[in-house]
């Protein structure tokens, strides 16, 4: 499995985790992986949200992500 089909796991993953909170309105892949550039850096999300009441939690959610292409 190539880099970009790892990174669009992962976002799965972290957008169905979001997806069950009340603030996030949309989520938006951008980026290389967006593009299917098969060897992506990083991911770029672009997240808009009604309230910040659940910004800790979307935080917690995103650092979980980096388990899986850091160390």
């Amino acid at each position: 499995m190539n880099k970009n089909k790892i990174l669009r796991v992962i976002v799965n993953e972290f957008t169905e985790k979001i997806h069950k909170l009340s603030s996030p309105l949309e989520i938006t892949i951008i980026g290389s992986v967006a593009g299917d550039n098969p060897y992506p850096n990083d991911i770029d999300l672009a997240i808009i949200i009604h309230n910040f009441e659940e910004i800790k939690i979307i935080e917690k959610y995103a650092r979980q992500m980096s388990r899986y292409y850091h160390g």
